[in-house]
């Protein structure tokens, strides 16, 4: 046997693979934050083009984007086991169904406390600095996908 550390080991060395995926620190949070949040700025061409379109937009306000990003969530467990961002993203991010389930309610959880914030805002504030409102907006998003990613660990299928 070779000690040489230019060629490969004679067998596959398993406890040496990476388990980035499923490490459910940084890189799982980076990688769902990105993933969640490009799904999020789609959504907003989407309304942006409803504008255009001339559509009424007065339904549009960010308390019922909020609200129907939460039914979404929650609507898609009770269709699937693992839920609809399962379907975008789940060959990507190696997660069991457990986990998928947690951060689904996670998420639905998350969208309605940014709709009662909007709520508090509009009605304690009335109208706030739109530079304000993004800058926590995005904090907020950070700091959920920090936390979320960490409640995450122990899911098991």
């Amino acid at each position: 046997m070779s000690h040489n550390p230019y060629l490969p080991p004679s067998t596959t060395q398993f406890a040496e693979v990476p388990k980035y995926r499923t490490d459910f620190g940084f890189r799982l949070a980076w990688s769902l934050f990105w993933r969640v949040l490009l799904l999020q700025w789609f959504g907003m061409w989407a309304i942006t083009a409803l504008r255009l379109a001339g559509l009424d937009d007065s339904w549009l306000k960010p308390v019922n984007v909020f609200i129907a990003s939460a039914l979404i969530q929650a609507l898609s467990l009770l269709f699937t086991k693992r839920g609809i961002l399962f379907f975008l993203f789940g060959d990507r991010i190696a997660l069991p169904a457990a986990a998928w389930r947690k951060f689904h309610w996670l998420l639905a959880a998350f969208y309605g406390a940014m709709a009662a914030w909007s709520l508090a805002v509009i009605y304690l504030l009335g109208e706030m600095s739109p530079t304000i409102r993004i800058a926590i907006s995005f904090a907020s998003w950070v700091l959920f996908f920090a936390i979320a990613t960490r409640s995450l660990r122990g899911q098991h299928e």
